[in-house]
């Protein structure tokens, strides 16, 4: 499906995904829509109640800003020794944190009416 928006896009004159000419469309369109769709697809795979679709809608926006940010880090930070030494604890712990807080939806219990 990506390959056919790709190439749809390039015949229209439009930017595509990669490198530094990424426009915002494209990162979109051919990027983070199909993530967000196939995590929210597999979130109903595993169960058709509301915090499946949820954990799979959450996974697809953490995997979109880990891949935006693999994009726009080059030209904010373009010393990679220095990010690494530096950014790669904090990354760790944010990702750490990012699936316990799409995990606590399963061990919450369900709110009761009152």
């Amino acid at each position: 499906m990506t390959l056919s928006l790709t190439r749809r896009r390039a015949a229209r004159g439009k930017a595509v995904f990669g490198g530094r000419n990424t426009t915002i469309p494209a990162f979109l369109t051919l990027l983070a829509m199909p993530t967000i769709l196939t995590m929210l697809i597999s979130g109903l795979w595993h169960g058709a109640g509301y915090t499946f679709i949820l954990w799979g809608l959450l996974h697809g926006v953490f995997l979109c800003v880990n891949h935006a940010w693999r994009v726009i880090r080059p030209r904010i930070w373009p010393d990679t020794r220095t990010y690494n030494q530096r950014m790669a604890p904090i990354g760790f712990v944010v990702t750490f944190l990012s699936v316990v807080f799409a995990m606590v939806l399963f061990r919450a219990p369900p709110s009761a009416p009152r």
